[in-house]
């Protein structure tokens, strides 16, 4: 996918994206922290080398550094005055919620599971702000690639 702007062509801001996922793909981002043991060039290079699309990836990216459009970070940003998930209406709508806790979320998973290898619903549990890394360095690289293609 970055190979389709022209660099001549690029803008000084795709630039920057692109310079971004360059340092991160080589494991020499510093974006997330991780209050985990886990070895955090591992862990992007899981996401990284996952057999999907570039701009899942990116999202994915995103989402494990809090930085999707979700009511708590609309909130945050005094965008919104509610946090509450506009689909289920039940929780705070962060990314964790968003992604897994939902009910809808939930749903999706669990109609997919009769399709795809997915992670255990045991192991999607909130550890913290790098939940995501935690469940990526659990999974297997398949369970993987499917369960980024439902959060995309």
């Amino acid at each position: 996918m970055l190979d389709t702007v022209p660099a001549g062509d690029a803008s000084p801001s795709w630039r920057g994206i692109e310079h971004g996922l360059e340092l991160l793909k080589h494991g020499e981002g510093n974006i997330g922290t991780s209050s985990t043991t886990l070895d955090g060039r591992t862990v992007w290079k899981a996401l990284w080398s996952a057999q999907v699309p570039e701009k899942v990836k990116v999202f994915v990216w995103k989402v494990a550094n809090n930085g999707i459009p979700t009511q708590a970070n609309k909130c945050y940003r005094h965008l919104s005055q509610l946090e509450s998930c506009e689909l289920c209406g039940f929780q705070r709508e962060d990314c964790f919620h968003a992604c897994v806790k939902c009910p809808h979320a939930v749903a999706l998973r669990h109609a997919m599971r009769a399709h795809w290898l997915l992670p255990s619903e045991e192991d999607l549990t909130f550890t913290g702000p790098d939940w995501l890394l935690v469940l990526l360095n659990r999974s297997s690289p398949e369970a993987i690639a499917n369960f980024l293609m439902i959060l995309y």
